[in-house]
């Protein structure tokens, strides 16, 4: 593979990144979402469904698909502890932070935090619920690191059986074997199918959309979760063709993913507050949250946080020279 073709697959994953990281922000931002009702308003209760069928399997494919090779074993520990930096530091800084917000505000949340159950921030419950990924992604990389990256065919199918079996129990809170899954998936394509989304023609990507269509309505599960990435990388590869400034919008929300995602729910909080709890105003809600927590993110990180050793380190995970 030369290094313009790779540097043009690094493109269009910047691009799925962007597409992921919206309806990561959307599926927050609906008010009523993580209630223990359904979601009042049919349309994002159908919106609601579409994007968590596959928006989080994306992140852990994509990272498992961007994941290297360890030639030199000795380097193991080292480079489980860079993970820690970059994804538990942020996970447990961001919520201890988040905690006194929660509970000073415990009259607006969805649900009431019992100060109680702190000490569930190590097993992946973190006061900001929207954390998990960062401890689960930190969990399924290590594994990786551990069995250096490699994945053959008996670690696939035994890497799903394991998802069956996490899917369909309450042993792991944080279904880290379902997203492992996703990550192994990742590698293994990396190593057999590089070029797999680059080969997708348009008559494949249809049946795939058939498939993510079908397989949502009947339940599936795996069909489109899987599905669901494809159509979205085939999108975002469709997307990174093109030199409209779409591209650059959703390059940039790609490389400020991280970013948006720890930061996010912090930002959206006055909104919510205000738009939702006050003004009882559900659809402004939404669209005044979404918007509010995107951008405000990008200003916060790129003006402030990242311009910070120390804030870039606590609250991203970052190491700035």
């Amino acid at each position: 593979m030369d290094k313009r073709a790779d540097n043009s697959r690094l493109k269009f994953l910047d691009v799925a990144k962007g597409i992921g990281i919206l309806l990561v922000v959307m599926g927050h931002c609906i008010p009523d979402a993580s209630t223990f009702q359904t979601i009042s308003n049919s349309s994002f209760a159908f919106f609601h469904k579409i994007i968590y069928s596959f928006h989080m399997p994306l992140f852990f494919f994509i990272s498992g698909f961007l994941v290297k090779q360890i030639l030199d074993s000795s380097q193991k520990f080292k480079i489980i502890l860079k993970k820690f930096n970059r994804l538990l530091v942020p996970y447990f800084f961001v919520g201890i932070c988040y905690l006194p917000l929660k509970i000073i505000f415990s009259q607006f949340a969805n649900k009431s935090y019992d100060f109680s159950e702190f000490w569930k921030i190590f097993i992946g419950i973190n006061p900001d619920g929207e954390l998990w990924f960062l401890y689960a992604l930190f969990l399924v990389s290590a594994v990786a690191i551990i069995f250096e990256n490699r994945v053959n065919n008996f670690g696939l199918m035994l890497a799903w059986i394991l998802a069956v079996i996490d899917l369909h129990t309450t042993f792991l809170m944080i279904k880290f074997l379902w997203f492992n899954f996703f990550f192994v998936f990742g590698i293994y394509c990396r190593a057999n199918f590089p070029n797999f989304i680059e080969e997708t023609t348009d008559k494949a990507a249809f049946v795939y959309l058939a498939a993510f269509a079908l397989g949502n309505y009947f339940n599936l599960f795996f069909v489109p979760a899987a599905t669901g990435i494809v159509v979205c990388l085939w999108i975002s590869h469709k997307i990174s063709q093109t030199d409209s400034k779409t591209v650059k919008i959703f390059e940039i929300l790609g490389l400020f993913s991280m970013d948006i995602y720890i930061l996010s729910d912090l930002i959206k909080i006055p909104f919510r507050i205000i738009f939702w709890n006050f003004l009882h105003m559900y659809t402004a809600t939404f669209w005044i949250c979404f918007i509010g927590a995107v951008t405000g993110s990008i200003i916060l990180s790129k003006f402030i946080i990242r311009r910070s050793k120390i804030l870039s380190k606590l609250v991203l995970g970052l190491k700035i020279e």
